[in-house]
Parts: C-alpha cells; structure tokens; sequence
C-alpha cells in the first residue's frame, strides 16, 4: 500500500501575510477566511516562509500583552521557529512534525523553501 504524500492532504496556496502587516489586519485575515493561523513570508511574490502568526500568538503575545494591533507587525509576535514539511514528505512525517511540535498546523514548502500548502490536524482525519 501507497503512502500518501503531504501534497495530497494540503490545503492549496493557504492565504499569507508578509511581514510587515499589522496585527490587526492579520487577525481580520483569519477572521475572513475563518482559519487560526497563517504563513508569514517575506513577500507574496517569494513566498518564503518566515514564521507563522496564530490566533493565540495575536491574543497572548499583542493584546494581552498590552500591545496595539493596529500599530504593531506580524513579526513582532510571530513564532519564527516553524517546523514545516515538504510536499513529498509522507503522512508519518507530517504526524510526527505534529506531535514533536506540539502543533495542529504544519505549512507545507517546495524545494525553494516557498509556502505551497498547509496541513491541519482535520486534513489527516481522511477515509
């Protein structure tokens, strides 16, 4: 039996935020698109991968620290060691990346270390 590769459960060019976005209007990204986390990246058009911003990081790093999402960045409070997976890495890896990291997403890099996907605990849940 074949083992699925993390390309096939991935959600598709996830939605990200460069660097330099307000809080504020990450946590509306989140809101819009009714997800927890996104990729930040250098730039949309690189795409390469920086850190990730997470609803938690934007209540417990910003406001309750008494910070303004309206004036600070992402990569201010982003979490910048991000374990990620590759597109051909298979199913075991991507738990295990999970399990170490104690995390319920995992974004998903092609060879040039570019956010194409990301993975969610859900994703694994399949037939």
């Amino acid at each position: 039996m074949r083992e699925m590769k993390a390309a096939e459960l991935m959600t598709p060019d996830p939605i990200v935020v460069e660097r330099g976005t307000t809080i504020a209007d990450a946590a509306r990204e989140l809101r819009e698109h009714d997800i927890g986390c996104v990729p930040v990246v250098e730039s949309r058009a690189d795409r390469r991968l920086l850190g990730i911003i997470t609803d938690r990081d934007i209540a417990v790093r910003c406001v309750a620290a008494g910070h303004q999402p309206q004036q600070c960045a992402v990569d201010q409070h982003m979490t910048r060691d991000v374990r990620a997976v590759r597109a051909g890495d298979d199913v075991a890896r991507v738990m295990d990346v999970m399990k170490s990291e104690q995390v319920r997403r995992v974004p998903v890099l092609d060879a040039k270390d570019r956010v194409i996907g990301i993975i969610a605990q859900a994703d694994l849940a399949v037939d």
